[in-house]
Protein backbone atom coordinates (compact mmCIF):
# COMPACT_ATOMS: atom_id res chain seq x y z
CA UNK A 1 0.00 0.00 0.00
CA UNK A 2 1.18 3.71 -1.05
CA UNK A 3 0.09 7.20 -1.09
CA UNK A 4 1.59 9.28 -3.90
CA UNK A 5 0.82 13.23 -3.11
CA UNK A 6 1.97 16.09 -5.61
CA UNK A 7 1.23 19.95 -5.26
CA UNK A 8 2.11 20.73 -9.30
CA UNK A 9 1.02 23.83 -11.52
CA UNK A 10 1.51 22.72 -15.34
CA UNK A 11 3.70 25.31 -17.08
CA UNK A 12 1.50 24.44 -20.36
CA UNK A 13 -1.55 22.45 -21.18
CA UNK A 14 0.02 21.14 -24.47
CA UNK A 15 2.59 18.75 -22.85
CA UNK A 16 2.01 15.30 -22.85
CA UNK A 17 2.99 12.25 -20.60
CA UNK A 18 4.65 14.16 -18.42
CA UNK A 19 5.80 12.66 -15.00
CA UNK A 20 5.43 14.96 -11.31
CA UNK A 21 6.66 12.37 -8.80
CA UNK A 22 7.59 8.21 -10.02
CA UNK A 23 8.50 5.48 -7.67
CA UNK A 24 10.91 3.10 -10.46
CA UNK A 25 12.43 0.14 -10.13
CA UNK A 26 13.98 -1.74 -13.33
CA UNK A 27 11.93 -1.42 -15.78
CA UNK A 28 8.20 -0.96 -13.77
CA UNK A 29 7.34 2.28 -12.13
CA UNK A 30 4.12 3.94 -10.47
CA UNK A 31 3.73 7.75 -10.88
CA UNK A 32 1.87 11.09 -11.57
CA UNK A 33 1.31 11.67 -14.92
CA UNK A 34 -0.30 14.57 -16.60
CA UNK A 35 -2.01 14.27 -19.70
CA UNK A 36 -0.38 11.40 -21.26
CA UNK A 37 -3.77 9.74 -22.26
CA UNK A 38 -6.13 12.50 -22.32
CA UNK A 39 -4.67 16.03 -22.55
CA UNK A 40 -4.86 18.17 -19.72
CA UNK A 41 -6.14 15.16 -17.38
CA UNK A 42 -4.06 14.00 -14.84
CA UNK A 43 -3.22 10.60 -13.74
CA UNK A 44 -1.66 7.09 -12.04
CA UNK A 45 0.93 6.29 -14.71
CA UNK A 46 2.51 2.81 -14.84
CA UNK A 47 4.95 0.50 -16.39
CA UNK A 48 2.92 -0.81 -19.91
CA UNK A 49 -0.36 0.92 -18.39
CA UNK A 50 -0.37 -2.67 -15.88
CA UNK A 51 -2.12 -0.09 -13.30
CA UNK A 52 -3.46 2.63 -15.59
CA UNK A 53 -7.41 3.28 -16.52
CA UNK A 54 -7.01 4.41 -19.90
CA UNK A 55 -11.04 5.14 -20.19
CA UNK A 56 -11.01 8.59 -18.75
CA UNK A 57 -13.82 10.27 -20.10
CA UNK A 58 -15.26 11.26 -17.15
CA UNK A 59 -11.87 12.70 -15.20
CA UNK A 60 -11.39 16.37 -15.15
CA UNK A 61 -9.45 18.07 -18.15
CA UNK A 62 -7.04 21.38 -16.72
CA UNK A 63 -7.91 24.57 -18.36
CA UNK A 64 -5.34 26.62 -16.76
CA UNK A 65 -2.27 26.46 -15.58
CA UNK A 66 -3.52 25.99 -11.86
CA UNK A 67 -1.73 24.63 -9.03
CA UNK A 68 -3.45 21.65 -8.08
CA UNK A 69 -3.17 18.20 -5.68
CA UNK A 70 -2.78 14.89 -6.63
CA UNK A 71 -3.10 12.32 -4.39
CA UNK A 72 -3.02 8.65 -5.77
CA UNK A 73 -3.97 5.75 -3.38
CA UNK A 74 -2.96 2.29 -4.06
CA UNK A 75 -5.10 0.01 -1.92
CA UNK A 76 -4.79 -4.01 -2.18
CA UNK A 77 -6.05 -3.91 -5.65
CA UNK A 78 -7.74 -0.58 -5.55
CA UNK A 79 -6.61 2.72 -7.30
CA UNK A 80 -8.29 5.90 -6.70
CA UNK A 81 -7.37 9.48 -7.95
CA UNK A 82 -7.85 12.26 -6.24
CA UNK A 83 -7.68 15.89 -7.47
CA UNK A 84 -7.96 18.94 -4.77
CA UNK A 85 -9.20 16.11 -2.52
CA UNK A 86 -12.70 15.43 -4.80
CA UNK A 87 -12.47 11.72 -5.65
CA UNK A 88 -11.99 11.50 -9.63
CA UNK A 89 -11.86 7.66 -10.37
CA UNK A 90 -11.73 4.45 -8.18
CA UNK A 91 -10.68 1.05 -10.20
CA UNK A 92 -9.65 -2.30 -9.97
CA UNK A 93 -5.99 -3.59 -11.20
CA UNK A 94 -5.51 -6.93 -11.32
CA UNK A 95 -1.92 -7.01 -9.13
CA UNK A 96 -0.77 -4.01 -6.61
CA UNK A 97 3.29 -3.59 -7.70
CA UNK A 98 5.30 -3.71 -4.50
CA UNK A 99 8.44 -1.60 -4.71
CA UNK A 100 11.94 -2.71 -2.63
CA UNK A 101 15.29 -1.77 -1.65
CA UNK A 102 16.20 -0.89 -5.50
CA UNK A 103 13.73 1.26 -5.81
CA UNK A 104 14.62 4.82 -6.73
CA UNK A 105 12.27 8.38 -6.64
CA UNK A 106 11.93 10.87 -9.27
CA UNK A 107 10.60 14.18 -9.11
CA UNK A 108 9.40 15.68 -12.86
CA UNK A 109 10.03 12.68 -14.82
CA UNK A 110 7.54 10.18 -15.64
CA UNK A 111 10.37 7.18 -16.29
CA UNK A 112 13.44 6.17 -18.17
CA UNK A 113 14.04 10.53 -18.43
CA UNK A 114 11.48 10.33 -20.91
CA UNK A 115 8.28 12.64 -19.71
CA UNK A 116 9.62 15.46 -18.29
CA UNK A 117 7.12 18.02 -16.49
CA UNK A 118 7.27 21.66 -17.80
CA UNK A 119 6.08 23.50 -14.25
CA UNK A 120 6.22 23.78 -11.00
CA UNK A 121 5.86 21.37 -7.91
CA UNK A 122 5.58 22.77 -5.09
CA UNK A 123 5.61 20.18 -2.78
CA UNK A 124 5.81 16.02 -2.92
CA UNK A 125 5.19 13.19 -0.32
CA UNK A 126 5.10 9.48 -0.45
CA UNK A 127 3.51 7.52 2.36
CA UNK A 128 3.95 3.94 3.28
CA UNK A 129 0.35 3.23 3.67
CA UNK A 130 -3.39 4.19 1.87
CA UNK A 131 -4.77 7.50 3.38
CA UNK A 132 -8.20 7.41 3.73
CA UNK A 133 -10.64 9.91 1.91
CA UNK A 134 -10.77 11.91 5.36
CA UNK A 135 -7.27 12.27 5.32
CA UNK A 136 -6.55 13.12 1.80
CA UNK A 137 -9.21 16.34 2.14
CA UNK A 138 -6.71 17.55 5.23
CA UNK A 139 -3.65 17.60 2.88
CA UNK A 140 -1.98 20.82 2.71
CA UNK A 141 1.32 21.96 1.48
CA UNK A 142 4.23 22.35 4.53
CA UNK A 143 5.21 24.86 6.50
CA UNK A 144 1.97 23.31 8.55
CA UNK A 145 1.41 23.51 12.30
CA UNK A 146 1.19 19.93 12.47
CA UNK A 147 2.38 17.80 9.59
CA UNK A 148 1.20 14.27 11.25
CA UNK A 149 -2.50 15.68 11.75
CA UNK A 150 -2.84 15.57 8.50
CA UNK A 151 -2.10 12.18 7.57
CA UNK A 152 0.44 10.94 9.74
CA UNK A 153 4.06 10.76 8.91
CA UNK A 154 5.21 10.42 5.44
CA UNK A 155 8.00 7.73 4.41
CA UNK A 156 9.71 10.77 1.82
CA UNK A 157 9.10 14.41 1.73
CA UNK A 158 10.20 17.23 -0.30
CA UNK A 159 9.55 20.64 0.39
CA UNK A 160 12.44 22.58 -1.46
CA UNK A 161 11.85 25.18 1.65
CA UNK A 162 15.54 25.18 2.11
CA UNK A 163 16.27 26.11 -1.44
CA UNK A 164 17.64 22.33 -2.00
CA UNK A 165 16.04 19.43 -3.54
CA UNK A 166 16.99 17.58 0.03
CA UNK A 167 14.38 14.73 1.05
CA UNK A 168 13.53 16.20 4.66
CA UNK A 169 12.03 12.30 6.03
CA UNK A 170 15.65 11.07 5.49
CA UNK A 171 14.18 8.20 3.44
CA UNK A 172 15.73 9.34 0.43
CA UNK A 173 19.70 9.65 -0.14
CA UNK A 174 21.47 11.86 -2.95
CA UNK A 175 18.96 14.07 -3.66
CA UNK A 176 20.33 16.01 -7.07
CA UNK A 177 18.81 18.22 -9.69
CA UNK A 178 18.94 17.52 -13.57
CA UNK A 179 18.01 18.82 -17.03
CA UNK A 180 17.78 22.15 -16.01
CA UNK A 181 15.46 21.76 -13.27
CA UNK A 182 16.08 24.67 -10.76
CA UNK A 183 14.72 24.78 -6.71
CA UNK A 184 13.19 28.84 -6.96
Amino acid sequence: EKTMVVWARPANLQQRGSGTLSILEADAFDSIVFAEVRSGVWMPGSDHFHRTKTAQAGWPQESACEMVCVAIVYQGKTVRLYRNATLVAEYQIEAPRAFGHRSYITLGNRHANRGFFAGEIEEARVYAKALTEEQVAALAPAPTPNLEAQAGKPLALWTFEDGTAREEMGFAENCALHNGAQVK
